[in-house]
């Protein structure tokens, strides 16, 4: 055979070019750079979700998965009701310390953060202990299950890992998340395999999904301790009182930020504990299995999101405003295409990852599939919205596009579910995500690109 000789005259200098670009400090390269180490251990990561989440649904069955979903879904509404996004508040504050050099500055930021964590572990336990015995008294669970979702969101709770998230990105260590991140699937896929000989129910993969939440949150204090012991060093602690007037709006924007992910958490809840409770499990967990399905392409967008966010602040602290904004028209052209091309991949895709990953038995669930997939091209193509809106006004700003969006949601799910049951669900959140979109793309041209703060 001849040798392939046609193109050496122009690969090696375009890939030197390629190189010498992604080595630079140029944001687009840094935000590149930091998007393939995370998509590197998501990698790995969608390839492992896909096996056990197939193990999960070929062993509990439609119903059986539909009461795992439930749980799930309970802890993660009451994690995400309670937890503060702790490592936006790191880069929205800390940006500015970590360029000039201000390390006892910077220290106490992340020491107040570290205690919103334990706060908010504190009070997710009292909200998860109070839905228990309301859902055990008053619901259709049983006492053991009330007890194993219990447990299930304390681990969840305990499992924070939002403030030395937000130190490795601080010091642009994108490659050390993506490794304390690839520990949820591994550990979630060893785990999987053990349950399957050991304890093939809905307790047993619960204790495979919980042990594999903490083995990242301990993975990431570990690193984050590594890379800056001094910010994460205790004897902060004792100075909080000084950062909270130190920074201007810290606890404002804590909890706004707060709020806005409770908000957002709790509506993206709701469909399943609502079909749960008024359709049947069976409902809840088609519609649980088409969302993580759709929910595992907008892990992209998610990664895109965090990546952009880091670098928009950093830009806005060594560049100002103006060096802001072009950044992030170039990063919205990117968001459109991608948007477009995830929207392909879904409607082609679909039924046979479905029939692949879970048996005919769950092929019903394509049509709640198909409407996911377009609310997360949706929601891709404004992915960086939300960002720069957190980098550049206090937080209001957003959490009323949130709470709008939540309203919207769930207007829509009152009236679409119990016509449409899962589909009426799924329409339900590709209307919001439409909605908050066009008012995400009103609200950047306004606090933005018309330099007004709010």
């Amino acid at each position: 055979m001849a040798p392939l000789t046609s193109d050496t005259s122009v690969s090696p200098p375009l890939m030197r070019k390629v190189r010498i670009w992604m080595a630079s400090e140029k944001p687009i390269a840094r935000i590149a750079r930091n998007l393939l180490w995370m998509i590197s251990g998501k990698g790995v990561g969608a390839v492992l979700s896909l096996a056990y989440l197939a193990i999960a649904t070929r062993t509990l069955g439609v119903a059986g998965f539909g009461n795992f979903a439930l749980i799930l879904s309970m802890g993660g509404a009451i994690a995400l009701f309670a937890q503060f996004d702790s490592w936006q508040a790191v880069m929205r504050f800390g940006a500015d310390h970590h360029h000039a050099g201000r390390i006892e500055a910077l220290g106490r930021l992340v020491s107040v953060c570290r205690l919103f964590d334990v706060a908010g572990f504190l009070v997710g336990a009292a909200v998860a202990a109070s839905a228990t015995i309301v859902l055990v008294h008053f619901g259709s669970w049983d006492r053991e299950t009330g007890q194993v979702a219990m447990l299930y969101s304390l681990a969840l709770l305990a499992a924070v890992r939002s403030t030395p998230m937000g130190v490795l990105r601080l010091h642009h260590r994108f490659d050390l998340s993506t490794y304390a991140e690839t520990v949820v699937p591994i550990i979630r896929m060893a785990g999987t395999i053990a349950v399957l000989f050991l304890k093939p129910d809905v307790t047993g993969f619960l204790i495979a999904w919980a042990a594999s939440e903490l083995a990242s949150a301990i993975c990431f204090w570990i690193l984050a301790w590594r890379i800056d012991p001094e910010t994460l060093a205790w004897r902060h602690s004792l100075h909080f009182r000084q950062a909270l007037k130190e920074e201007k709006g810290l606890a404002r924007f804590l909890a706004v930020t707060n709020l806005g992910t409770s908000i957002s958490g709790i509506s993206s809840q709701a469909p399943v504990l609502l079909l749960g409770g008024f359709v049947s499990a069976a409902a809840a967990g088609l519609f649980r299995l088409a969302y993580q399905l759709s929910r595992s392409l907008a892990k992209i967008a998610t990664l895109v999101s965090r990546s952009t966010y880091a670098e928009l602040n950093h830009v806005r602290a060594t560049g100002g405003s103006e060096a802001l904004r072009k950044l992030l028209r170039k990063t919205d052209r990117i968001a459109i295409a991608a948007g477009a091309m995830l929207m392909l991949i879904v409607v082609a895709l679909g039924k046979p990852m479905l029939w692949l990953i879970a048996g005919p038995e769950f092929l019903a669930a394509y049509p709640v599939l198909v409407i996911l997939g377009i609310a997360t091209a949706i929601d891709f193509i404004a992915i960086n919205k939300e960002p720069a809106l957190l980098a550049s006004t206090n937080g209001m700003t957003v959490l009323r596009l949130r709470l709008t969006g939540a309203a919207i949601q769930l207007a829509l799910l009152a009236a679409l579910l119990p016509l449409w049951e899962e589909v009426g669900a799924a329409w339900s959140i590709a209307g919001a995500s439409l909605a908050v979109n066009l008012m995400s793309t009103l609200a950047v041209h306004r606090h933005v690109h018309g330099k007004t703060r709010g």
